[in-house]
């Protein structure tokens, strides 16, 4: 189904949607101006965060941006572990990516990792009481996605205090 059609110079540019996208996702097409409202998840136990197609065993879709927001109660981290990761890995992860922001005291994203690949990377725990993760696609090759798991905790790290070379 033909969804948005615009010419440019001679060239007929055409954006096709088979498959509806779910929240906090949006179409990158060539005439997206789109803001990408983020799915926002609220954490308060444990939960898992799929990126889109991953748990029917499919790729993620291409050309779309998805984006979601896990939040903690005031005072509490959230805490992100990756337990798989399929991103197209291209030099510098400029086709598709996964990115991790936390927040600063005036609520602003501050990005912590832009990934891609297969290698998983370490557990982030957020410094305010929210993360932002974001999967952007190019319309290309694609993956199967990510796989993570989030929880609410009281600290900023596993282990309040660390004496390097204590017996």
């Amino acid at each position: 189904m033909w969804t948005r059609c615009a010419t440019f110079l001679l060239f007929l540019a055409c954006a096709v949607s088979g498959q509806a996208l779910p929240e906090g996702c949006v179409s990158l097409d060539v005439l997206s101006t789109q803001y990408v409202k983020p799915k926002v998840i609220q954490v308060s136990g444990q939960g898992t965060l799929y990126s889109p197609g991953f748990e029917k065993n499919e790729n993620y879709p291409n050309f779309v941006q998805c984006s979601y927001q896990l939040v903690a109660s005031s005072g509490m981290h959230v805490r992100l572990k990756f337990n798989e990761m399929d991103i197209d890995a291209t030099e510098g992860c400029g086709a598709d990516s996964v990115s991790v922001h936390d927040f600063d005291t005036q609520g602003r994203g501050v990005l912590q990792l832009m990934m891609c690949g297969k290698q998983l990377p370490h557990d982030f725990v957020s410094k305010s009481h929210a993360f932002q993760v974001v999967l952007k696609t190019d319309d290309f090759a694609g993956g199967r996605g990510f796989n993570i798991t989030y929880s609410a905790q009281t600290t900023t790290s596993e282990c309040a205090l660390f004496f390097p070379f204590f017996p």
